[in-house]
């Protein structure tokens, strides 16, 4: 697959994503993601792959590095290597692997419409629709049809509005429990993230996956929630 040069967020992502396979002290060249994404024409994409490991190190999720001694790469010359920066998520859960687990889980908002907002469908503030989800159900529970053999606590889970194809609430599995032939996940939802997430939902075209069940988040997708996850102001997860 060749990305475009100017497709500045799969790089990022690329860098995220591969940086959370490889172990914490690990360090990875640029090239590496550019020959991922540029295929023949990687030669192409080191200059905006740079760029976009300039950007992810002036918010501190990664570090650029020359001979083991930060750098600026936008000065550096010579091969730089990439490793994770001070503000890499290192709350989010992680595979054996390092990089963080994202699952998806899609809610209908219209099997909750007794209590949505007329405009539901439409209005840019995804907060009255998820706060018509929580007075439809308990918000902590949630049944499973899949994922539930590989979802482990502590991972991260992002609720995705179906019809309005968003990411509007993210928080971490407490348990995934097993009662008479049904699975169900609970949830702690993080309340800032959250709230600051519902004002300004996360677009499926940005990360790229279209979640039919619960899933466990894609190469691509896992490096946009990372990014979007140290994103968010944080707070203390809640039910």
């Amino acid at each position: 697959m060749v990305a475009p040069a100017s497709d500045d967020a799969a790089l990022r992502a690329g860098i995220l994503d591969l940086l959370g396979r490889r172990g914490a002290d690990v360090t990875i060249c640029p090239s590496e993601v550019a020959r991922a994404l540029g295929g023949d024409h990687w030669r192409d994409l080191m200059t905006p792959t740079r760029e976009a490991a300039a950007r992810l190190a002036g918010r501190g999720l990664v570090e650029v590095v020359q001979h083991g001694e930060p750098v600026d790469v936008r000065v550096a010359r010579g091969p730089v290597r990439l490793r994770r920066g001070p503000a890499w998520p290192a709350a989010a859960p992680a595979t054996s692997a390092g990089a963080p687990t994202h699952w998806l889980l899609p809610i209908d908002p219209a099997a909750h419409a007794e209590h949505q907002p007329a405009d539901w469908r439409t209005r840019s503030d995804a907060t009255p629709v998820w706060e018509a989800i929580a007075r439809s159900q308990p918000i902590d529970r949630w049944c499973l049809r899949s994922g539930y053999r590989t979802m482990r606590t502590g991972d991260t889970i992002w609720a995705y509005l179906s019809r309005r194809q968003e990411l509007c609430a993210v928080g971490s599995v407490r348990e995934v429990v097993h009662e008479g032939d049904a699975w169900h996940v609970l949830v702690d939802w993080d309340d800032a993230r959250t709230a600051a997430l519902a004002r300004d939902p996360l677009p499926r075209k940005v990360f790229g996956q279209v979640p039919m069940s619960t899933c466990r988040a894609g190469e691509r997708a896992a490096g946009v929630l990372t990014e979007r996850y140290a994103d968010l102001p944080g707070s203390r997860h809640t039910t």
